[in-house]
């Protein structure tokens, strides 16, 4: 997340942490996203995995990382 975080000079990722107790609002219960990471696009489609991590490189910039898997 970290390295996410620092490459978003652009903002275009918004980062949330759901590890606060009592968190709520997220794509899926808290346990599941504190299992796998989660992220939502645009459209309101949900991403998980390997798939999330993919999406999140190209909001960066980094197109190659999907392409890689």
């Amino acid at each position: 997340m970290t390295n996410l975080m620092l490459r978003n000079t652009q903002g275009r990722l918004c980062f949330i942490n759901c590890a606060e107790t009592g968190f709520q609002g997220g794509p899926a219960p808290q346990e599941d996203l504190m299992r796998s990471i989660h992220g939502v696009d645009a459209q309101g489609r949900v991403f998980v995995g390997e798939g999330c991590l993919a999406r999140a490189y190209e909001g960066i910039g980094w197109t190659w990382v999907g392409a890689a898997q």
